[in-house]
């Protein structure tokens, strides 16, 4: 009967934990860097229309208005903030799936079984 090559397992550990999470980051960054951007747009739109009735009243975002806009730029960064979390959990449920792959597959190799993977 074989023993576990522990360096061996922490190197396959990490490159599959790697190789998930390099994918995935892509597609996280990805989102992120666009959500950000039109939270920023809109940000800039509410400023430059609560700007424009200050100087003239009768230009921009009238105050009776503002609290709407402001809401509406708080519930943009909830649903981000929400849909990034969502994202980040299904990333995460990958990571531990592979590294537990990884281990299981390292303990069936040392010890000549073939244990079934959980959950995966």
């Amino acid at each position: 009967m074989s023993t576990l090559n522990i360096q061996q397992l922490g190197t396959d550990i990490v490159s599959k934990a790697s190789a998930v999470l390099k994918t995935d980051v892509t597609t996280i960054q990805g989102f992120a860097q666009q959500q950000i951007e039109a939270i920023a747009q809109q940000a800039d739109v509410v400023a430059t229309g609560i700007a424009d009735n200050a100087a003239d009243p009768n230009q921009g975002i009238r105050p009776a208005l503002q609290g709407y806009f402001l809401d509406n730029l708080e519930q943009m960064i909830e649903s981000f903030a929400e849909t990034l979390v969502g994202i980040l959990r299904v990333v995460l449920e990958q990571m531990i799936n592979a590294v537990v792959g990884v281990i299981w597959g390292a303990i069936n190799t040392a010890t000549g079984l073939t244990l079934a993977v959980p959950g995966v």
